[in-house]
């Protein structure tokens, strides 16, 4: 599996990213939905290392598992078929499949 983002942006590192080019930032937050107008004035950057480090270690305590994460993808996956089996009225018959090969 490959997780096609390698770097992960905060509002903070977006707005230095962005400053650096030109833009200032209208509206934002850290889900990163934010807005941009050209200015043409370039910012410097500052650093976001401890700021992004607190909201690293904030989503950990808070057990967040984003779509991305190998334990969402299971977790998913395993809703999505259960979800399937319960249409198709099927769980009941995959459950004692499940326990028949258990058995073997």
């Amino acid at each position: 599996m490959q997780n096609a983002h390698t770097f992960h942006f905060t509002l903070e590192s977006l707005v230095n990213l962005m400053g650096n080019h030109g833009f200032e930032l209208v509206a934002g937050n850290q889900f990163v939905k934010s807005v941009f107008k050209f200015t043409g004035v370039i910012q410097d950057a500052r650093s976001d290392y401890a700021s992004a480090v607190t909201y690293i270690k904030d989503t950990e305590k808070k057990r967040v598992f984003y779509p991305f994460t190998i334990t969402a993808i299971r977790k998913n996956t395993k809703q999505t078929v259960l979800n399937l089996l319960d249409k198709t009225g099927t769980r009941s018959m995959a459950k004692a499949l499940k326990e028949r090969l258990r058995g073997q």
